[in-house]
Formats: structure tokens, C-alpha cells, sequence
């Protein structure tokens, strides 16, 4: 790990309290889709049975095994207030 990312996550949890890291799927279009999935209203951050069947619905009907990290995903999403592309989210 470089100095000035041990830097920024030092920053990060004395003003948060908790680090957040870019997920590893950041950059592709499967994270598009679950942002605008959630803009959408199809996905619920609070109801985690609603982020399974999305990631089911995405995996083509088979439930993945593990998990997809969707609701990590948003979380980011929602902590930067945009998405990959670097438009806001709404």
C-alpha cells in the first residue's frame, strides 16, 4: 500500500469513523445496472432479501454463490454521491 492511500484512509476514519474502500467491481457496467437498479426503486439498501432477488434476477435466475457485494456497491455509491462514470446519483 502506497503512503498517500494509508494517508487518505487514516482521513477517512478520523471523520468517519469507519473506511470505506472502492469496491473491486467498481468500474463496470454490472455496477451500473444495480445503481440504476437502486435509482429506480427495484433495490431497497435497508431490505436485503430485495438486493438478493435483484442479484438473482441479474445472475439469470440462480441465486450467486457468494454473494455479488451489491449492497457494499451502493453503500460506496451513496457515500461519493456518484457513479463510475462520474455522473450524481439521483
Amino acid at each position: 500500500m502506497k503512503r498517500s492511500e494509508l494517508k487518505q484512509i487514516i482521513r477517512e476514519v478520523i471523520e468517519e469513523g469507519v473506511a470505506v474502500k472502492k469496491p473491486k467491481s467498481w468500474d463496470s457496467n454490472f455496477t451500473m445496472k444495480l445503481i440504476k437498479a437502486y435509482e429506480n426503486g427495484e433495490i431497497d439498501l435497508d431490505d436485503d432479501e430485495s438486493i438478493s432477488d435483484w442479484e438473482t434476477d441479474y445472475n439469470g435466475g440462480k441465486t450467486p454463490k457468494p454473494s455479488l457485494g451489491s449492497k457494499e456497491i451502493l453503500k460506496y455509491a451513496l457515500k461519493i454521491g456518484k457513479k463510475p462514470d462520474g455522473s450524481p446519483i439521483k
